[in-house]
């Protein structure tokens, strides 16, 4: 790895709108450190790219306690905040096309800002999309504007055949909403569930079932269980803190274990829609595909255990990591007993298709001030895919798209859900519009109208 920051020249940041100003300062002084030269970023061009209009950094800073001195959880900063970010002296660009609605993009910068009045509504709903995106994105303050409200009220009414009707994807705001909306669609027959194993401090812990307790699976030991290890409120570096007596620690490690991809519990079924959550073989993260077959393995084919794991290594650092073959028979029983595995043919965003077996990985939380673990899980690398959270559609173009918008919580989660469509037609707003929603934060708004921006010309060549 170090020898590539020696011989690179430049480096290329995508999503950067998605990088907080601590993790844009921490890979600065990285750059330097590791090719031994003061210049920004140990002197490699750098080329950022990204759309801060879109949802926020996750905040990179768990609180965590070393001694007596504490890293106090800080509100969200987005890279154009960070302490080294003028310490370079940036071009900025903006492109004058957007390939994905089709349409000319207005410029950004000056033009950008100048989009603020509202957007005529007329029959001609194929040019409606881009004005609004451009309203959502420059608009501060929690009420929605007019122009805003008579968009989403006429999506309300688009009509689609049953074939598209089927084809479009929901995009929910909440993960709970999405869990049970998937559950509804799944196949009823034959459906297969897998269970998850957490990690944390250095012990593990299966999800099981308990419908007794009137819960699909519960998490006993680790979430609910007396006497278990539980995160207090703070998180030591490297070393044991924990208390066992506090339900408001017990919130803590869930909110903590929230931040993993990776769902505790799957209920698949042959012909499920299914959506890849990591990078794994030729399989790349958001690319979609349906459940085929399961695979049973028997006792005379334990060595696909080790030749798929393979499948799986070079992922580091709050990724999903290499598996090994004991990992899946001691720590993952519930799969290991039946020797089940999902086969899966996916399509990737060139229509390509390719079918592979999908094996457990697993999902980690690091501390980012020092990089120990802070907890893992170890499940299959997929999620239903007949709704997708805002959060997990980043990305993605979507051929259609149904928006409940009632639950928007965050900025940018608006945004996201509209630019995920190419055309205002392939869009179909349900759920009560609500008099006020978060659409764009402030200090981004302020950031892109002081910046002189240069319009390059992306037309040609595509």
């Amino acid at each position: 790895m170090s020898l590539r920051w020696l011989n690179a020249k430049a480096v290329l940041i995508e999503e950067g709108g998605m990088i907080s100003g601590d993790a844009f300062d921490k890979a600065e002084a990285v750059a330097r450190i590791v090719r031994g030269r003061e210049e920004y970023f140990g002197g490699l061009q750098v080329i950022f790219v990204g759309d801060f209009c879109q949802l926020p950094p996750i905040s990179d800073i768990v609180r965590v306690e070393h001694g007596d001195d504490e890293y106090a959880e800080t509100e969200v900063t987005y890279a154009f905040q960070a302490r080294r970010w003028n310490a370079a002296s940036w071009e900025y660009v903006t492109l004058l096309k957007c390939w994905r609605q089709l349409h000319a993009a207005p410029a950004g910068g000056e033009g950008m800002g100048e989009i603020n009045g509202a957007v005529a509504v007329d029959d001609d709903a194929e040019d409606l999309l881009l004005p609004l995106l451009c309203i959502v994105r420059t608009c501060t303050g929690d009420t929605l504007p007019d122009a805003v409200r008579e968009a989403l009220s006429l999506a309300r009414h688009v009509t689609w055949t049953k074939e598209e009707n089927d084809s479009a994807t929901n995009l929910l705001p909440k993960k709970h909403q999405v869990r049970s909306f998937n559950l509804e669609k799944t196949p009823r027959e034959g459906r297969e569930r897998f269970a998850a194993v957490d990690r944390y401090k250095g012990k593990t812990y299966v999800w099981t079932r308990d419908p007794a307790a009137g819960q699909e699976f519960v998490h006993p030991e680790l979430l609910q269980g007396a006497g278990a290890p539980v995160a207090t409120k703070r998180f030591r570096c490297g070393a044991a803190s924990a208390r066992d007596d506090q339900a408001g620690d017990r919130n803590q490690v869930k909110a903590v274990f929230h931040r993993i991809t990776a769902d505790p519990y799957l209920t698949l079924a042959v012909g499920s829609e299914v959506i890849a959550t990591a990078n794994f073989g030729d399989v790349a993260n958001g690319t979609r595909g349906v459940v085929k077959a399961f695979l049973q393995l028997d006792d005379g084919e334990q060595m696909h255990y080790d030749e798929i794991k393979l499948l799986h290594d070079g992922s580091r650092g709050g990724r999903p990591r290499g598996v090994q073959a004991d990992d899946i028979r001691h720590l993952y029983p519930q799969v290991h007993a039946q020797r089940m595995w999902p086969e899966v043919e996916w399509t990737d965003s060139n229509g390509k298709k390719s079918v592979s077996v999908v094996m457990p990985m697993w999902f980690s939380v690091n501390d980012y001030h020092c990089g120990s673990e802070i907890c893992a899980r170890l499940q299959l690398p997929l999620l239903p895919s007949y709704a997708l959270t805002v959060h997990k559609a980043q990305g993605l173009t979507l051929r259609r798209v149904t928006l409940d918008v009632s639950n928007i919580f965050d900025f940018g989660q608006l945004y996201v859900a509209l630019s995920r469509v190419r055309r205002f037609a392939d869009l179909r707003i349900v759920g009560n519009i609500p008099a006020k929603l978060k659409l764009a934060r402030a200090s981004v708004v302020q950031f892109e109208e002081a910046t002189r921006w240069r319009v390059l010309d992306n037309s040609a060549g595509a």
